[in-house]
Formats: structure tokens, C-alpha cells, sequence
């Protein structure tokens, strides 16, 4: 048994081999300058979630000690070894202390192997979804099969609390069942989320390409001269045909008004933005998906703008964060479309009436 100081995480779990940053306030502090004081610089990361602790913790070496970009005072720690907390017992300083018992790695049995193969194989799959190249260079050169166990507590996929289960699991092989049974589900998800995004993308294209031919119908039939003058009596009809609000359909009908401003979030629902751009359309009306006062960073309505087809998109000057994040998904998204975006420039204004 060992006597150390506890230091709680609760934004985070430390499994042996890892090395993390700790922020200094309260009882991490007090852990800190507790161990500072002692022979080895030696802490006890133990995990504190939902307010309770684990039963398991992290022996931990303190790298060192100094302050963040941000200035916040910090510390670097180093995992060295998994440890069962025991009694709470007297120290020096404003720290928790308890005795711990160090837990030794079980030898690994023809099981754990299988097991790490497997588990080795399909966080090599992920990687390569995220194009982690340099991990997986470091994954594939682990020969400890406790260190690979260990390393998944790296891995952003992993919830603090399956981390806290994985450290918390004694033996290897467990380990290694838990591992790759969570891998699998996280490659199932991933399926069905590239799956869904594909489609997205699918139809952002179907909505730019209709809307590219509408607008050269339109550019096609004022110059063979067809909306003139028969143009103006359908223009009428299909604006007395559509489901317009009164005041708009006066105004369209005078001639005052050939474009709809659309704000989902003043609209009420997404549903009913689109109806009400159904109906612009039905009319002739060009379309604007607009922000408006009170916006944050979600970047919704630029989805809306390409994936209806609605051409143009009113957010606001090149300041501050919630226009800036719009901006930069446009660009996303044309990046994303490569060659198959189009600018319509000035053919979105539909006609002029």
C-alpha cells in the first residue's frame, strides 16, 4: 500500500502511459502542491463524475507545473499505473489523502491477443475514416497489449464514462471484450451518419441543378420574347393562383414586390418556411434565406439556401462569430460540392417586373 494524495478529474479520465494537462483550482491545486511537497511529485488521478468518485484510479507523475496560453496556472501529468483507492488517511496540506494499492497487468492469454488483434484492426478503421494517419503509425507499432488498451483513452469516440469503466476493469481481457464492442457500435454509427450525409449532399446537388435549369428556362423564354406581352397575364395568374398572404399579393400584383425574405427562426417551423418559398416560387417571386437579430453559430439556413434552391443568403458583414460561422460553412459546402457548385450571379434575380 501507498499513501498519495487525490487528484479528481471531472472532465476527463487518466489511464496509465497517458499525459494530460490539469488545471490548477481547488482540489486539483491542493493536490498538486500536497505532492510537490512530497519525495516523488506523485498524485492519485482519480475520476469524479456525476460527483462520485471511482473506485479505481491513475498513479500519476507530475511533469510539470506552469501556466496555460490562457493563463491559467496548470500542470502536465504522466499515467504510470492503475491503483484500488483504500482508506482516507492524514497529510500534509489541504488534499485528500488515501492509501492505494497498486494493481499489476495481468498476463495476457491467447484470448487478450485475439481480442487485441481485432480490437487493433477496427481502430485502424476509424483512423483511416478520419485520416489520423500518424496515430495509426503509432498504434501499429504497440506491442504492449496493455499500452494499446490503455491508448483508448485518447480516443474522442469514448464517453468519460465508458473510460472510467475502462479503468476501472481489471482484468485484460475484459478489457479488450469492452473495447471492441464499443469500436463496432461507434463503426455502425459512423455507417449510418456518412450514409445520411451522402444523401444530404445528394440532394443539395438535385436542388442546385433544378434550380439552374428553372433560371435558363426563364433566361430561354425572355429572349425568344414569351413572357411578353402573354407573360404579364400569366404572371398575374400564377400570383392570384398561389397561397399568398393579401398584402403580398397586392403588392406583387402592382408590382412593388418580386422577392420573399425567409426567417425560419421567425417563421415558426422549417415546414412552413418552405411552404411559404413554395408559394414565393409559385409566384414568380425570387428568394432570400435570411438571419436576424438574436442568431448564434448554427449554421442551418445555409443548408436551407443551397438545399432548396433558393439562391441567395442574407447574414450580414464580415464581423462577429454567429456571421463569420455562416460564411465559413458556404464556403464548406461549395468546397464540399468541388466542381459540381455553381454561382448563378445575377441570374437569381428571376425577373424584374
Amino acid at each position: 500500500m501507498t499513501t498519495l494524495p487525490v487528484l479528481p478529474l471531472s472532465d476527463q479520465v487518466l489511464l496509465p502511459g497517458m499525459v494530460i494537462p490539469v488545471t490548477l483550482e481547488g482540489s486539483t491545486e491542493a493536490a498538486i502542491d500536497a505532492a510537490r511537497t512530497s519525495a516523488d511529485n506523485t498524485v492519485l488521478a482519480v475520476p469524479r463524475l456525476d460527483g462520485e468518485y471511482g473506485s479505481v484510479g491513475t498513479v500519476a507523475k507530475i511533469e510539470q507545473v506552469g501556466r496555460l496560453s490562457s493563463g491559467e496556472a496548470a500542470a502536465v501529468i504522466r499515467g504510470v499505473s492503475r491503483a484500488r483507492i483504500g482508506s482516507g488517511v492524514p497529510g500534509p496540506g489541504a488534499a485528500l489523502w488515501v492509501e492505494a494499492q497498486i494493481l499489476d497487468e495481468p498476463e495476457p492469454t491467447g484470448r487478450t491477443r485475439e481480442l487485441a488483434r481485432e480490437y487493433k484492426a477496427l481502430v485502424t478503421s476509424v483512423l483511416q475514416k478520419r485520416g489520423a494517419w500518424q496515430v495509426i503509425d503509432a498504434v501499429e507499432r504497440m506491442t504492449d497489449l496493455s499500452e494499446l488498451a490503455n491508448s483508448a483513452g485518447y480516443a474522442p469516440w469514448l464517453t468519460l464514462q465508458q473510460k472510467a469503466e475502462l479503468l476501472g476493469t481489471d482484468d485484460l481481457t475484459d478489457r479488450f471484450e469492452l473495447l471492441t464492442g464499443w469500436v463496432r457500435e461507434h463503426l455502425a454509427e459512423q455507417e449510418v451518419t456518412d450514409k445520411i450525409t451522402s444523401d444530404v449532399r445528394e440532394g443539395i446537388e438535385k436542388g442546385q441543378r433544378d434550380f439552374l435549369l428553372r433560371q435558363q428556362l426563364a433566361a430561354i423564354r425572355k429572349e425568344l420574347g414569351e413572357d411578353e406581352p402573354d407573360g404579364a397575364a400569366d404572371y398575374r395568374s400564377r400570383v392570384e393562383a398561389a397561397d399568398l398572404p393579401d398584402n403580398v399579393r397586392e403588392a406583387a400584383l402592382r408590382g412593388t414586390a418580386n422577392a420573399v425574405l425567409l426567417k425560419p427562426n421567425q417563421r415558426g417551423t422549417l415546414t412552413e418556411t418552405f411552404e411559404a418559398w413554395q408559394a414565393a416560387q409559385q409566384a414568380g417571386f425570387a428568394g432570400i434565406i435570411s438571419a436576424r437579430s438574436g442568431e448564434t453559430e448554427d449554421v442551418t439556413i445555409v443548408h436551407l439556401a443551397v438545399g432548396w434552391g433558393v439562391g441567395q443568403l442574407k447574414v450580414g458583414s464580415f464581423a462577429r462569430s454567429e456571421r463569420m460561422a455562416k460564411w465559413n460553412e458556404a464556403l464548406r459546402v461549395e468546397e464540399t460540392l468541388g466542381a459540381r457548385a455553381r454561382f448563378a450571379a445575377g441570374a437569381v434575380l428571376g425577373r424584374s417586373k
